[in-house]
């Protein structure tokens, strides 16, 4: 039972993580350079999932498999210290939710509006199902691997 909840909340945070950094990043660069940047980004989340597997794969075959789980804490130091540097600006906050400048008054909609657009939902659950379901199959196919 205790994979299947860690399933579920992997699966349920993997459709959150790509908007929460578009809005991170949008609320940084503004929309004029959001492409430039999301682009960097994307380039970037590339290199570190591939010299993450190298490091784990590496770490892996020359200490065992357990030694993988030193590796994730420590490497949750350095982004724990990131999250905790950055600093929250009022403006930046506004323009990542998409504040709307109106006779001198900047005003951002609210998480409601966000609830209120279908679109927005259905993507959502899509993306949900999708990322629960792939790695529902992942987890089948390592299962039928070791079992032959």
């Amino acid at each position: 039972m205790t994979v299947y909840s860690a399933q579920l909340l992997i699966g349920g945070s993997g459709a959150f993580l790509a908007p929460t950094v578009a809005a991170i990043t949008l609320g940084i660069v503004g929309a004029s350079a959001f492409d430039k940047q999301f682009g960097k980004n994307q380039a970037f989340n590339s290199a570190g999932t591939f010299s993450t597997a190298l490091l784990v794969a590496y770490v892996s075959y020359k200490f065992g498999y357990r030694a993988i789980f030193v590796i994730a804490a420590l490497l949750a130091i350095p982004g724990s210290r990131v999250s905790f540097w950055c600093r929250c600006h009022a403006d930046r906050l506004r323009r990542a939710r998409g504040s709307i400048k109106d006779h001198g008054r900047t005003e951002a909609e609210g998480l409601s509006s966000l609830l209120k657009d279908r679109v927005l939902l259905c993507f959502l659950a899509t993306g949900l199902s999708f990322s629960l379901c792939q790695r529902c199959d992942v987890a089948a196919t390592g299962r039928d691997a070791i079992e032959g």
